[in-house]
């Protein structure tokens, strides 16, 4: 299996190891020429927090302030009929807001799992890489406008282990770690290694699990074993053109979901930090100056919802998407509701995680994964489209 050890900031040349193992780059020079500029670029965002874009203006508490966005109603709302049919067997309204442009309630709760899904409004936003991101691949390239013709559902956080709990406990399911034997875990050091025995059952070193782990987003799970959860509670994995609107929170031209400089504002995430620099201490591309007190996982909804009141979509575990990754996808991809390549040998991840320096966590940040990886910072939450 694919080994995403090199998503860690263990050093600077392990973890730019990454930037060596993407398939846009022409040959070793070319990897060269972009392994140091985008080094010496994050270390400009670190040094001095310049945004590369346009101003971001921030509330007192450090949020983001009023997000701008194009928000299309490209169908007359709903029915009680309507929506009550779409809900029956897998969901059921969460509180009595209806979302007027579309007739749906803006909360939802999911039969299986239990979990609260958010409504994300259709509309238009520009996808991939803002200029002044320097850091950015090719593969974020070009930017380009992406309508999401239907507004969709999201769930508010990651599935944590009690939900996959329940997926297990109601179909005997055995992920694909547990088939296989092992799994990548970080060890003692931080050093991402394939255990034996590694399932999300046991995602830390000696197979343990912190006490609240329960609420922990689980981990060590393939696409695979994502797939088979949303196909059980009827949602599905979010497309990659849905979880960038989301990250986004409604805004444009940020290079993080926070803004364009670092370190984050307080208590927006869970990231590689001062926190996790002090357990581990051969970490070099950490956020230096950020503190969220997690040296790996933390629980879901610990930190601030964005503005469509979604949480953790930067940092904590990369996220699986339903699509397969394509190099150069961005290049044909159409305008309207993208869902990926046809066919793959990899699945895009998106979010950042606990374990990988700050570039991860920016927007348009996408990462290539086989279907049968699986290692302790990687996740899923699920999605499902209106009719």
């Amino acid at each position: 299996m694919r080994n995403r050890s090199i998503k860690r900031p263990l050093a600077g040349t392990v973890s730019l190891v990454r930037s060596i193992a993407r398939p846009d780059f022409a040959g070793p020079a070319a990897s060269v020429m972009r392994i140091t500029r985008s080094f010496l670029a994050f270390v400009a965002l670190v040094g001095c927090g310049q945004e590369a874009a346009s101003p971001v203006t921030t509330t007192s508490a450090g949020r983001a302030g009023s997000p701008v966005t194009v928000v299309s109603a490209l169908a007359p709302a709903a029915d009680a009929k309507s929506v009550s049919a779409f809900l029956a067997g897998w969901a059921a309204p969460d509180g009595s807001e209806i979302d007027p442009a579309t007739g749906y309630p803006a909360r939802i709760r999911r039969s299986k799992g239990r979990a609260v899904m958010v409504l994300i409004p259709s509309g238009t936003f520009q996808m991939g890489a803002v200029p002044g991101d320097t850091y950015a691949f090719d593969t974020e390239r070009p930017r380009h406008a992406v309508t999401i013709s239907r507004a969709y559902y999201m769930d508010e956080s990651e599935v944590t282990n009690s939900e996959f709990e329940e997926f297990v406990d109601a179909t005997g399911y055995k992920t694909t770690a547990e088939v296989a034997g092992s799994g990548v875990r970080a060890d003692e050091d931080g050093n991402p290694r394939e255990s034996e025995g590694a399932t999300w059952k046991s995602p830390w070193p000696g197979g343990s699990r912190p006490s609240d782990g329960t609420q922990h987003p689980v981990a060590l799970v393939s696409w695979n074993d994502a797939r088979a959860f949303a196909d059980w509670a009827g949602v599905a994995l979010p497309t990659e053109g849905q979880f960038e609107r989301a990250i986004r929170g409604g805004h444009e031209g940020r290079i993080f979901p926070w803004g364009n400089g670092l370190p984050a504002p307080r208590g927006f995430g869970n990231f590689a930090d001062d926190s996790a620099k002090r357990r581990f201490k051969g970490w070099a591309l950490t956020m230096t100056g950020y503190d969220d007190a997690f040296e790996r996982t933390a629980p879901v909804k610990r930190f601030s919802a964005n503005e469509f009141g979604l949480y953790d979509l930067s940092g904590n575990v990369w996220e699986w998407c339903a699509d397969w990754f394509g190099v150069a996808y961005y290049e044909s991809s159409p305008s309207r509701d993208p869902a990926g390549p046809a066919s793959g040998t990899e699945r895009v991840m998106r979010g950042g995680a606990w374990s990988f320096d700050p570039r991860g966590l920016r927007v348009s940040d996408r990462t290539p994964g086989a279907p049968t990886d699986r290692d302790d910072n990687g996740g899923f939450r699920c999605a499902k489209s209106l009719p």
